[in-house]
């Protein structure tokens, strides 16, 4: 495991920014999901998870809160 970052982020359900650890993936497995469209072409695309952070806070049900940010890939065969 490596040294904890301390982060401040702005989250989804508010303007305020809160404070959060940046997170280190260990391990990802991420499918491509497949469209074939009315033109005949196929898209492939994937959401590529670039960073998440664990907020210093709990969920009303005590859960740990997470933020991610993430990058969609396509291409087109």
């Amino acid at each position: 495991m490596g040294k904890k970052v301390q982060t401040k982020i702005m989250t989804p359900n508010g303007p305020e920014q809160k404070f959060g650890e940046l997170m280190n993936i260990v391990n990802s497995k991420e499918q491509w999901s497949e469209y074939e469209l009315e033109d005949g072409n196929k898209l492939k695309i994937k959401q590529v998870v670039t960073k998440i952070i664990k907020l210093d806070e709990l969920d009303p049900l005590g859960n740990p809160v997470y933020v991610s940010e993430a990058q969609h890939i396509m291409t087109v065969e």
